[in-house]
Parts: structure tokens; C-alpha cells; sequence
């Protein structure tokens, strides 16, 4: 009986994380398949063709790709997950209030390394779009960016400021 129940879990276990594992397969297609349109739609928006659309789509999809992954690199997604699963203490012990202040400090400091790299993949790739693009095409580029989400308005399920509730 014991040996049944054991093959059944092992078998459960192995099927769980194929199955994540299509997922995460999955998810990367998805989100590059989203990067691709949104290439194509910007490509669009700045009235590009022939070749300096085809080229803008490839940078563009590169740029995307550095700020995704600078992004993953930092841990941001990690951060991130189970924020809102802890239940909030009305009362805190003192090393329980001096631990969530040094929490809130080392998201700061990561919040900015953050920043800075982005900030000089976009300086990069600000380059890289110079050679084809006109000034207004570039502003058009860089205008959307998601780095406004960063920059004072918090996102759900993003770092919490200090006191606020997640």
C-alpha cells in the first residue's frame, strides 16, 4: 500500500512540474510575442518602412529584452510574489518594527541599482536608435516607458513605502 501511495506521489510530482515547466515555456513565447507587437505598433506610430522598420523592430526587441532582464537580473519579480499572502501584525515586536525598516532601505537601494542600469541600457540604445531615427521619433521611443512606473507611483504588488500597507 505504502509503495502504491509513493509511485502515485512520484508520478504526481513529475507530471506538476513538467507541467510548469510548459508554463515557463509558454510565458517566455508570450511575453515575446507581446515585445514583437508592440516593436510592430511603435514601428507604426513612427511611420516607418522597408528596411529601417525591419531594423527598428530588431533593436527595438533587443532594447525590451536588456530592460526585461535587468529587471529579472535585480530579483524585482521575486520581490514581487507573496507580498500580500503575509497577514499584517497591528502590533510589532521592536525587532520585528527595526527589521521591516531595514527591509524597506535595502528595496530602496535595489530600487535605484535598478534605475541606474536601465537607465544606461536606455542611453545604449538611445544610440543605437539615433543612427536611423529622427529626434522626434526618438522622444516618441523613450515617452512610454514603463521606468514612470518606478518614478513615484507605486504598482500593485510593488514595494510598499515605508508604513503603507502592500
Amino acid at each position: 500500500m505504502k509503495r502504491r501511495i509513493l509511485v502515485a506521489m512520484m508520478f504526481v510530482l513529475g507530471f506538476c512540474s513538467v507541467q510548469a515547466q510548459q508554463g515557463a515555456e509558454n510565458w517566455e513565447e508570450m511575453r515575446a510575442e507581446r515585445v514583437k507587437k508592440q516593436a510592430e505598433r511603435k514601428a507604426g506610430e513612427l511611420d516607418l518602412k522597408g528596411d529601417a522598420k525591419d531594423n527598428f523592430i530588431i533593436v527595438f526587441t533587443q532594447y525590451q529584452n536588456d530592460m526585461f532582464s535587468s529587471a529579472r537580473k535585480s530579483g524585482m519579480f521575486e520581490n514581487m510574489r507573496g507580498r500580500n499572502n503575509e497577514p499584517e501584525k497591528k502590533e510589532l515586536t521592536d525587532a520585528e518594527a527595526k527589521e521591516k525598516v531595514e527591509n524597506y532601505f535595502k528595496g530602496q537601494e535595489n530600487q535605484i541599482k535598478l534605475m541606474q542600469t536601465r537607465l544606461q541600457i536606455q542611453r545604449k540604445y538611445y544610440a543605437e536608435f539615433a543612427k536611423t531615427l529622427t529626434p522626434q521619433q526618438l522622444a516618441k521611443v523613450f515617452e512610454d516607458q514603463p521606468m514612470r512606473q518606478m518614478n513615484g507611483r507605486r504598482r500593485p504588488g510593488g514595494p510598499a513605502g515605508f508604513g503603507t500597507h502592500p
